[in-house]
């Protein structure tokens, strides 16, 4: 039988992601940890969060809650957060007190970060202009995807994912739907219907998926014929 290995921590998880040797993880005391995959064991803390309000000018790190984490698809040791606090950062795990860069812009409320190459997609919490890409190289904003369809509908987003170079995947709480959104050509390609908020959505081998207060999961087969 193969051993499942566990880790026990004194804080909430509220986003974990998975690289080849690391996992990462965002807690409830906004701290951003990671751990060996292998030996299942503690490794470091990235940034510097102190639990003291007169070292928060001191500190490197989210000012409020971080509630999302990703590595990135280039670099093994490279994973960005993002949070209330309005800030995205991009770290290096080996690194244990500073960040490579961050860029003020998106309000991250779910799983509303997805990463291709030094490309950064972002689902924010704002009623306009909530779901936009980014350069992780520079921290400038790229592009920003229109979502909404419905001038009298916030767009409010929870999560997001990259389908391809071209086409995006969101959904969130403004207009209790799922799109699928061609950025090159601004084509809505898709649409999951729902009558309450969307929380998360993925996608993976053809196939989309997207679910949230409803307790449904809407599917859809992305396949070129």
């Amino acid at each position: 039988q193969r051993r499942v290995r566990g880790i026990q921590l004194d804080h909430a998880i509220y986003s974990l992601d998975t690289s080849e040797n690391y996992h990462v993880c965002c807690l409830d005391n906004r701290q951003i940890q990671v751990f060996d995959a292998v030996r299942a064991e503690y490794v470091r803390n990235v940034g510097t969060v102190s639990e003291e309000e007169f070292m928060e000018a001191e500190e490197v790190g989210h000012k409020q809650r971080a509630t999302c984490v990703k590595f990135s698809t280039e670099n093994k040791y490279h994973c960005v957060s993002g949070g209330w606090d309005r800030t995205v950062f991009l770290w290096d795990i080996r690194v244990e007190k500073s960040a490579v860069r961050s860029f003020v812009g998106p309000k991250i409320c779910g799983d509303g970060i997805d990463l291709i190459g030094d490309k950064c997609l972002t689902a924010s919490f704002v009623p306009n202009d909530a779901l936009q890409i980014w350069d992780l190289g520079s921290g400038q904003l790229i592009e920003t995807i229109k979502y909404r369809t419905n001038e009298n509908q916030a767009e409010n987003l929870y999560s997001c994912r990259f389908i391809d170079s071209d086409r995006v995947i969101a959904g969130g709480s403004g207009s209790h739907d799922a799109k699928v959104i061609n950025r090159k050509t601004g084509e809505v390609e898709g649409v999951f219907l729902d009558t309450k908020p969307i929380h998360s959505v993925g996608y993976s081998d053809g196939v989309a998926a997207a679910g949230g207060v409803n307790c449904y999961v809407h599917l859809a087969n992305l396949r070129k014929k």
